[in-house]
């Protein structure tokens, strides 16, 4: 994430701190203002509440990683059915984006090949797909991955691309630190 040094000497008082928190729970920390600027990919639960307000701050592609010996891996063009002989290491609740996930739950995805592993964290996922455990999308940037033993193929066209949405309490827009690190979270995202 990008930091934002001139907004301290503009808001002294303010001070970093990033908490790792459930989509689910963001709103809710948001809303108790034990954070001041929440990042979400559901948009829903947030603008359902009149405290808090949204944006959308940036967008992220669907990325199918392969390993770099699989069959898959030379292909410039992959079809969401060219998956489903293989499977995918993603649990359910591993793409928290809840439009890219329900256009990979209609392709059958979730429930096609064999599953040897599972799970939902996206390290871990990079770390299997490297070991050659299988396939696994993630959402992310692509042309970021720095290990060879994995392939990227940016499946958005097929998923969609997924949005990040920014949430804050509303009246907390006169915070410049704040506003220059959501400026510079968008401009680094674009």
């Amino acid at each position: 994430m990008p930091r934002c040094p001139a907004g301290r000497s503009k808001a002294p008082a303010y001070k970093d701190v990033t908490h790792d928190r459930s989509v689910t729970l963001i709103d809710e920390t948001v809303e108790s203002g034990e954070a001041d600027l929440g990042l979400t990919t559901r948009q829903a639960h947030a603008k359902s509440s009149a405290l808090l307000e949204v944006e959308c701050s940036y967008e992220l592609d669907v990325l199918l990683l392969v390993p770099a010996r699989h069959p898959l891996s030379k292909r410039t063009n992959v079809k969401p059915d060219d998956l489903k002989p293989f499977g995918l290491l993603n649990s359910r609740q591993t793409l928290n984006d809840p439009l890219v996930h329900a256009s990979i739950e209609r392709h059958g995805l979730f429930d096609a090949g064999p599953r040897r592993v599972e799970t939902r964290q996206t390290s871990v996922l990079r770390r299997a797909v490297a070991e050659g455990l299988g396939l696994a999308m993630v959402i992310g940037r692509a042309g970021r991955n720095t290990d060879a033993r994995v392939h990227e193929h940016v499946m958005s066209r097929h998923f969609g691309r997924s949005q990040i949405h920014g949430v804050r309490r509303r009246g907390t827009r006169q915070n410049p630190a704040l506003d220059e690190f959501a400026a510079a979270l968008k401009a680094a995202m674009v």
